[in-house]
């Protein structure tokens, strides 16, 4: 279901979102919006739930956020 990846770096988190953006064909803007309206398909809905946990690596990556 997900991809069995790692993430040392915000460069990594990065890259990985951009993937998932392209494996979509979507605008995060997009994407987050189709989200929001329940009009994800079910290949849409894994790669959103892995944005969200993208997210999360990337506020701790920038220090917004601690693990815990």
């Amino acid at each position: 279901m997900f991809p069995d990846l790692t993430f040392n770096s915000l460069e990594d988190v990065l890259k990985r979102k951009e993937e998932i953006l392209q494996e979509v064909r979507m605008t995060r803007e997009e994407f987050d919006l189709r989200a929001d309206n329940y009009q994800l398909g079910p290949d849409e809905s894994d790669a959103y739930f892995e944005m969200i946990g993208l997210d999360r690596f990337e506020e701790y990556f920038r220090g917004e956020r601690t693990i815990g």
